[in-house]
């Protein structure tokens, strides 16, 4: 088993994070989003999935609303 500490775990998640938010605010279609998560960032489906909905659901519209 592979221990990752958490440091490493947070700037993973965060490079998720933003990878997610560039090609989303950059009009990628869906899919070509998810595959370059699962591809370059090395997130497994579930991982890839959370981040877009998060995204596309609740990220982005925020910051829509406040810009």
């Amino acid at each position: 088993m592979y221990l990752v500490s958490l440091e490493e775990r947070r700037a993973r998640s965060n490079e998720i994070k933003l990878v997610t938010a560039a090609l989303y605010e950059a009009k990628v279609k869906d899919e070509e989003i998810l595959r370059v998560l699962m591809k370059v960032c090395d997130a497994d489906t579930e991982q890839a999935t959370i981040a877009f909905r998060n995204e596309k659901f609740m990220l982005y519209p925020c910051r829509e609303l406040y810009q």
